[in-house]
């Protein structure tokens, strides 16, 4: 409620309460992927994709808006793991404005899915990026940075980086324009460009193999992303998607 009543005041200019909401929102960010990283939590099987109890989630989402202003400490270790990873969820989603804005939303979706080399396509996710405020890039590269660790226990969570993409591309990825989002989501769309977040260098500066786990060289990095978007085909769904990256350039170092 606190956070609703801060929401209202932003949008109707009475009160700048942005900063403020980004800033509880990134304790509360921090607090539970500390939490969910600590005595193989992130081991546990279907972690975010298994709904927590939607009336414990609110409870503790409340309880932790208030620690994150100064209330009293949450002791997370008195709740489970799928409650606290709804409450994980439930800030990013709840960040008004979206966490990634509209202009960088749209150049992002132009790098996804327009024609070209990759490496020129990556430099303009990077650039796309850089427009991103600071306070709001923190949170996505805390995030996205947080999710590779969950696909390194995929042999354990059942997890892998295309269930993880897809759980999470809603609410890390979305504008505005709520009709816009849902068809993104509804397409595959969003968790395709998740899924390059996830695997490659533009946001954490190192790209990542979500079979091995290292970090890929430049001429790697073309065939591991186009086979890792590739297998969202093979679940039936995005059928018409992932021709993104048949542009790559071979010389790419």
């Amino acid at each position: 409620e606190k956070m609703a009543a801060r929401r209202r005041d932003l949008v109707s200019g009475e009160v700048d309460w942005e900063s403020q909401i980004l800033e509880v929102s990134f304790r509360i960010v921090r607090k539970c992927t500390d939490w969910l990283q600590l005595k193989d939590r992130l081991k546990e099987e279907g972690i975010f994709r298994v709904s927590g109890s939607v009336t414990r989630i609110k409870v503790l989402v409340e309880q932790m808006q208030d620690e994150a202003t100064g209330g009293e400490a949450v002791d997370l270790d008195a709740c489970d793991i799928h409650t606290v990873g709804g409450v994980l969820k439930k800030t990013v989603i709840g960040i008004e404005p979206p966490l990634v804005p509209d202009k960088a939303f749209e150049a992002m979706q132009l790098a996804q899915f327009g024609d070209g080399d990759l490496a020129p396509r990556l430099q303009a996710y990077r650039s796309a990026l850089a427009e991103v405020p600071q306070g709001r890039l923190q949170i996505l590269r805390h995030i996205v940075g947080f999710l590779r660790a969950v696909v390194m226990e995929h042999g354990s969570n059942r997890m892998d980086v295309q269930n993880v993409a897809r759980v999470w591309s809603a609410s890390l990825l979305r504008g505005s324009d709520e009709m816009h989002s849902t068809l993104l989501l509804a397409s595959g769309r969003l968790a395709s460009m998740l899924l390059t977040l996830i695997v490659s260098d533009v946001l954490l500066g190192s790209s990542f193999d979500p079979v091995t786990f290292r970090s890929l060289t430049q001429a790697e990095l073309p065939a591991v992303l186009t086979q890792e978007q590739g297998k969202f085909d093979k679940g039936g769904g995005f059928k018409q998607q992932q021709k993104e990256w048949v542009h790559v350039g071979s010389g790419q170092q």
